[in-house]
């Protein structure tokens, strides 16, 4: 797991400072690897670090969607995944605005949906976060899941993430067990 914001050399990026070892990743029970990317259900997991997170690190609130005015809040989209299907660009964190008007919360598939021609998600993304402005706070909507498009350019069409509301009762008492075991 990485704490900084950017991985060049200018940014003064460490890995020895700024990346923290994984101690235990905790994966949704309902989760099956072998399915078809469309037909994935609770894409998420946690992850248990080695040591605390540095101090001062911003920690994000989970959005609720109904607070969400639709239609009216862009999406901030996070990922080190590459820029087109067939590109060796992975491993920069990148972020993108993404229009409040080419993304849908599907709250009957527990997924926000997003339309994306020109920009978006793509191959290496999965796991980073989306953001939204609810009452005037970053706070975080989706997790990136898989994208979908035509072969030659598998990242034009449409990307998929897991609505993080939708697993806040699973995080919650995974955090609790977590808590439990660590007493």
């Amino acid at each position: 797991v990485i704490f900084h914001s950017s991985l060049t050399c200018e940014s003064g990026f460490d890995k020895t400072q700024h990346a923290k070892g994984i101690l235990k990743a905790i994966i949704h029970e309902k989760y099956e690897k072998d399915l078809k990317a469309e037909k994935l259900v609770a894409d998420i997991a946690l992850v248990v670090l080695e040591e605390d997170i540095p101090e001062g690190y911003e920690i994000f609130k989970i959005a609720d969607p109904r607070k969400i005015e639709s239609g009216n809040e862009d999406l901030f989209l996070y990922g080190f995944g590459v820029t087109k299907s067939n590109s060796k660009d992975s491993g920069i964190l990148r972020k993108l605005k993404l229009e409040a008007s080419l993304y849908d919360i599907i709250f009957s598939e527990d997924r926000v949906k997003l339309r994306q021609t020109e920009k978006g998600i793509c191959k290496g993304d999965s796991g980073g976060p989306s953001f939204v402005k609810v009452e005037n706070e970053l706070q975080i909507l989706g997790i990136n899941s898989y994208v979908y498009g035509p072969s030659d350019n598998v990242c034009t069409q449409e990307g998929s993430q897991t609505l993080a509301d939708s697993y806040r009762d699973w995080i919650n008492e995974k955090l609790a067990e977590i808590e439990k075991t660590s007493l």
